[in-house]
């Protein structure tokens, strides 16, 4: 094709988008004008809001969980650590977008850490810590004012047992230095933690407890947040996750021999052998994490309706499928009752309130545990 001819094309090709661009649609009305100015602070006031949101959620997660980890620790055998009860941030760290944010809707500085929250029910809430307080120093590891000083921090309270027996927290508030002694909590050392993702979910990683942004708006009430929470609690204490790495390892060989031979399975028989048994895995979590909540003091005797309105959220779970990695609901809502009927008929007649399996970590602290039938 000639070099004229092209650029003839081209002319014809560019004229044809234009009135295509031209023939669209267009609003009858245009809109205010605005400065950059007047955007920014906008979005500042946006991610304050943002902030003190995702704050107010993880701290409702961590009041929640503190009972059903607090008076579960004998389920969690090894797994054992001491709460402070407190969380604290510095804006050392923080996006550079979004630390004029921090400043505003927390007050963050570099010079310090900040108590941001302070968990209803716990120790530190008991013995006086204020939200809004300057972390000093926790048993004697100042936090420092140099911003090295105050990156290591985190460090440096690791390597002391500051968490054992008694806590000697010095803050500061309203200018004045407070010296404040308690004793923290044995909890299960499981973290719990909030996501921002709008999906419904929640999920257990083996260490962590992780609540969606999406499930915090599902819930109903503290009771319902509390089951999920006690529900991953449970696949974290009875090694549900190792267990289901450990039951990839098959299905990795036969892809990797696939691999050898000039297939690309994509992981096909990992995927496959990693999820052998997640239905169980599912209903023994459902089991145990009713002992769980029960322990923690909260009511489960229509605990079970949760499930009632997921399936109204998710009308496909209803059916029973033989391919799916979960019960269905109806499953689990009778496995739940009958469940809350074994607890109260143990109650009745003055039995241990346990769930009648062997939790992996509890063998490691030679706890005695009730088997389960057929259960090895």
């Amino acid at each position: 094709m000639s070099y004229k001819l092209n650029k003839i094309i081209k002319k014809i090709f560019l004229s044809f988008i234009s009135l295509i661009i031209l023939s669209c649609a267009a609003p009858s009305t245009q809109g205010f004008s605005m400065s950059d100015q007047e955007v920014k602070r906008e979005q500042n006031i946006q991610k304050e809001l943002a902030i003190l949101q995702s704050r107010k959620y993880q701290k409702r997660i961590d009041t929640v969980a503190l009972p059903i980890l607090r008076e579960n620790r004998d389920l969690c055998g090894s797994k054992i650590t001491y709460y402070l009860g407190f969380s604290f941030e510095t804006l050392l760290g923080k996006n550079n977008d979004w630390k004029e944010a921090y400043i505003s809707s927390l007050n963050l500085n570099l010079n310090n850490y900040k108590v941001v929250n302070v968990i209803e029910g716990s120790s530190a809430h008991k013995a006086g810590i204020l939200q809004g307080d300057i972390l000093v120093s926790i048993n004697d590891v100042k936090v420092g004012t140099t911003e090295k000083e105050i990156k290591s921090f985190r460090k440096r309270l690791e390597n002391i047992e500051y968490k054992l027996d008694n806590a000697k927290i010095v803050i500061r508030r309203d200018g004045l230095t407070k010296n404040i002694r308690y004793s923290p909590e044995r909890i299960c050392d499981y973290n719990s933690t909030y996501d921002s993702s709008d999906v419904l979910n929640a999920y257990a990683d083996g260490e962590n407890i992780v609540i969606s942004k999406g499930m915090m708006r599902f819930v109903e009430d503290d009771t319902e947040l509390a089951l999920i929470i006690a529900h991953e609690l449970a696949h974290n204490a009875m090694g549900h996750i190792q267990a289901k790495q450990t039951n990839a390892v098959p299905g990795l060989m036969l892809d990797l021999l696939g691999a050898y031979v000039g297939v690309n399975t994509q992981g096909t028989y990992a995927n496959l052998t990693s999820q052998m048994f997640s239905k169980e895995f599912e209903t023994e979590a459902d089991y145990v994490g009713i002992y769980y909540l029960y322990r923690g003091n909260y009511e489960i005797d229509n605990v079970a309706y949760f499930w009632r309105r997921m399936s109204a959220e998710n009308a496909g779970n209803i059916a029973k499928n033989r391919n799916s990695t979960h019960p269905s609901t109806p499953e689990r809502f009778i496995q739940i009752e009958k469940t809350v009927e074994e607890i109260y008929r143990k109650e009745k007649n003055g039995e241990p309130i346990k769930p009648n399996v062997i939790i992996p970590n509890a063998r490691k602290n030679n706890s005695t545990w009730e088997k389960r039938n057929n259960w090895d």
